[in-house]
């Protein structure tokens, strides 16, 4: 009876941990508008493979060697990236609440680009190696 029990126990694990290393390996496949000054507003599709494992994304499709480091990640948000120069800034990051993945980038108080996609979780695609 114990060790039915254990097993049991053992059995009821095993999906737990299977969503647990899901959650850490996933790609988002986003869809939205995005603007631009030169451009103006148009649809926008982005799909990105996110492994908090090992904290590196890449853009899909992902080359041998593009993926790069996550810069920040909580429990609301992941900040892919994030730079500022001066009065610039240049901002890509997805709001795990609200699944939206938003790109922004600008000057001042001048709005150079903006992105907001709505994103869906998919099963992750693996990194490619750098060749040698």
């Amino acid at each position: 009876m114990a060790l039915k029990l254990a097993l049991a126990v053992l059995a009821s694990c095993l999906p737990m941990t299977a969503l647990a290393a899901e959650a850490d390996r996933f790609d988002l496949i986003c869809a939205g508008e995005g603007w631009t000054e030169f451009k103006g507003m148009r649809p926008k599709t982005q799909d990105i493979s996110v492994d908090l494992k090992s904290g590196d994304y890449c853009f899909l499709p992902c080359r041998p060697g593009e993926a790069q480091p996550i810069q920040s990640v909580s429990p609301e948000r992941l900040v892919f990236y994030e730079d500022v120069l001066g009065a610039s800034r240049m901002t890509m990051a997805f709001d795990r609440k609200t699944m939206v993945f938003r790109v922004e980038s600008t000057a001042g108080q001048k709005v150079l680009r903006i992105e907001i996609l709505t994103c869906e979780p998919a099963p992750f695609s693996p990194f490619l190696a750098k060749a040698d």
